[in-house]
């Protein structure tokens, strides 16, 4: 069995796991993890989304940053703002059992 646990970054609070998505107050990042996470299968592509709302004026560009709990894997992704949103997908697949975390973040570009 595969199961994903949602934390955010600089965070030990887990905030959903398994299909949940994850809404966090000011700028918003929804963390949407794919349909069948739950006992999901090894070595099965598994892609998230991640979408943040509520970006102040001015921020034309944000960088997204999400690990799956394995070393030395962390994604950097940048993304244009458009009407105060941004958004990207990250996919991975898990090499064995367990239970696996997903640590994400976002910040200003600029």
């Amino acid at each position: 069995e595969i199961s994903t646990f949602v934390y955010a970054a600089g965070s030990t609070d887990e905030l959903a796991s398994d299909s949940l998505s994850v809404r966090i107050a000011g700028p918003s990042l929804v963390v949407t993890p794919p349909p069948g996470l739950t006992n999901g299968s090894i070595n099965t592509e598994y892609t998230f989304t991640l979408n943040v709302t509520d970006l102040p004026s001015g921020v034309d560009n944000v960088i997204f940053l999400s690990t799956f709990d394995f070393p030395n894997e962390i994604n950097l992704n940048s993304s244009s703002v458009v009407d105060g949103q941004a958004a990207i997908t990250v996919s991975t697949s898990y090499p064995t059992d367990g239970s696996f975390g997903f640590v994400w973040g976002v910040r200003d570009a600029g």
